[in-house]
């Protein structure tokens, strides 16, 4: 009888344990871990509510804690709030930012494009052209904390000091931030040389475009039966202030002037027929820079080749290849402040051999007359400098 009752007791305990154990596993599945979006949002609404009743105390452990949990130093909101708080007691120096500072002013007006001080921001992604940026989640109160004291402390900074420009800018006058930052009054300051620093990395970054051409290819030598052909193509570049340099490919058209011969399947063949092109590796050294135009020597090697005669019944197609060098001088207008785009006018000679196996002499070389209109694909830089008012 004592068994039986063991037996119960030990069922009934086994069965208490698992259910407990079940208890645990279940909180552990549904245990939520603050992530960083949380603490950022949480801690801008702290920092903002204990400013607000003036309990500096609170606000100094706030920041610091928030800080201590990203991956870097600061943030955008952090950096930004460091500054403004710094100038709001007093005791701002430049060792509070190296030249990082400039991606969180960009940022901040990035930002300011996609929300307004009236919501709470979320978390969302933007392209900068260097980086993604990652936007955390901020109390709206925050955010008029930042705008508020900004405007009140441009009031009470002396002028042309560099407090006071920077309140200007989390005051969002971004295009008087900008033009006062170049001024000989702050040429001392890190704060203009990171600027510059960045702004001249940025124009001198290489950049990817493309060019849209029309061109005369006109051959010389014996091999003017041809005559002259119209050529359409496009590059695709890689630029940077001194070089570029591409992929181009190009299409000839239209029949040739007069009738030349080809030998082709043990017979010589008389045509007019015609259908060219260009495949190869084209670019260019920028000799002079003046304003908005640049002169430039321009150099490439690729395959050029025509088709003399399409498949028939009679015989297979036919087609003449050679290996083109050439060389020239090219002029580009510039159509924007930003290089980003311009007309291209561009001499090239071109060194070909073209072989008929018996048929026409064809020796001789080629001219290409060309004009094309070349832009950037990717517009980042050019965002990136209209962000920083250039």
């Amino acid at each position: 009888m004592k068994l039986k009752y063991l037996l119960i007791f030990l069922l009934l305990s086994s069965m208490t344990l698992f259910a407990q154990e079940n208890n645990e596993l279940e909180k552990q599945f549904t245990k939520r871990s603050f992530n960083w979006e949380d603490i950022s949002y949480n801690c801008s609404y702290l920092i903002a509510k204990y400013f607000n009743e003036d309990k500096q105390d609170s606000v100094q452990i706030i920041l610091d804690y928030w800080k201590s949990k990203q991956v870097d130093k600061y943030s955008e909101p952090t950096m930004r709030f460091s500054i403004l708080y710094a100038i709001y007691q007093g005791n701002f120096n430049e060792s509070i930012y190296l030249k990082d500072i400039i991606n969180y002013l960009i940022q901040y007006r990035y930002l300011l494009e996609l929300n307004n001080y009236n919501e709470d921001w979320g978390r969302s992604y933007l392209n900068n052209n260097l980086a993604f940026i990652r936007v955390p989640y901020l109390h709206k109160d925050f955010n008029m904390l930042t705008s508020t004291l900004a405007t009140q402390l441009k009031i009470e900074t002396a002028a042309n000091s560099l407090e006071n420009l920077l309140c200007s800018f989390y005051a969002d006058d971004f295009e008087g931030f900008y033009n006062n930052l170049v001024r000989d009054e702050y040429k001392e300051t890190n704060l203009q040389r990171y600027y510059l620093d960045y702004v001249n990395q940025l124009k001198r970054e290489p950049s990817s475009g493309m060019s849209l051409f029309t061109s005369l290819w006109t051959p010389t030598g014996k091999a003017k039966v041809l005559g002259p052909h119209p050529e359409l193509g496009l590059a695709i570049e890689i630029n940077d202030p001194e070089y570029f340099w591409g992929l181009t490919l190009a299409i000839r058209f239209l029949k040739t002037k007069d009738k030349y011969s080809v030998y082709h399947e043990n017979k010589i063949h008389t045509t007019n027929y015609y259908l060219g092109g260009f495949i190869g590796i084209e670019g260019g050294y920028k000799l002079l820079n003046y304003k908005r135009t640049s002169s430039c020597i321009l150099f490439g090697l690729g395959y050029d080749g025509f088709d003399v005669m399409e498949e028939t019944e009679d015989h297979s197609s036919k087609t003449i290849n050679s290996l083109n060098l050439n060389a020239g001088i090219g002029y580009h207008i510039y159509l924007d402040r930003y290089l980003s785009k311009y007309i291209g006018f561009q001499f090239r000679y071109n060194l070909i051999n073209y072989y008929t196996n018996g048929g026409t002499d064809l020796s001789g070389n080629s001219v290409t007359l060309r004009v094309s209109y070349s832009f950037e694909m990717d517009d980042g830089r050019i965002r990136l400098l209209k962000n920083l008012n250039q």
